[in-house]
């Protein structure tokens, strides 16, 4: 997982390895790293207001059977420390998104579709879903959200994931 920095001139990916890595996109020389031992970096947004948001997916410890929850930490540029963590109540998230407003999050877990709010982790709706594949979106004015399930997609209400409609569709082969 990548993104740019708002003036494009870096990149900052994220590993599995539990390392974000902040580089020069025209020389890729490392300008910051920063490890987050145990943990895997699923996901790095931008948004709005110089804030970066950085999903970390606690790793299975051998005395576990269920990993720790999923978290955000919360970064500004440039990238040095992060200023807030905000704890949300799932583990494994397969696919998240941020709402237009930036006040909500929507994940899609195997079994689940999540709402969220951004600021404090607080889960507002859950609803259950048939895994078939990756992929979830918030529409423009965050009205609805749009859901990869078994066999087609899923439009839910973007305030409480009530079912709204679905499309049937075929994976190509």
């Amino acid at each position: 997982n990548v993104v740019f920095s708002e003036d494009g001139e870096h990149v900052i990916d994220g590993s599995w390895g539990g390392d974000i890595i902040v580089r020069s996109a025209a020389t890729g020389k490392v300008g910051f790293e920063h490890a987050f031992p145990g943990e895997l970096i699923t996901r790095i947004v931008h948004l709005p207001g110089n804030r970066w948001h950085v999903l970390h997916s606690p790793t299975v410890k051998v005395d576990q059977n269920v990993p720790e929850p999923d978290y955000f930490s919360v970064w500004t540029w440039p990238l040095t420390r992060p200023i807030d963590i905000v704890r949300i109540a799932e583990s494994q998230i397969d696919d998240l998104a941020v709402s237009p407003g930036a006040d909500r999050l929507v994940t899609s877990s195997h079994g689940s579709v999540r709402l969220f709010r951004l600021s404090d982790g607080t889960e507002l709706a859950t609803a259950p879903r048939e895994f078939g594949g990756y992929g979830i979106a918030i529409s423009a004015d965050g009205a609805e959200v749009a859901c990869v399930d078994k066999g087609r997609i899923t439009f839910r209400s973007g305030t409480n994931l009530q079912e709204r409609r679905s499309i049937e569709i075929e994976y190509p082969s």
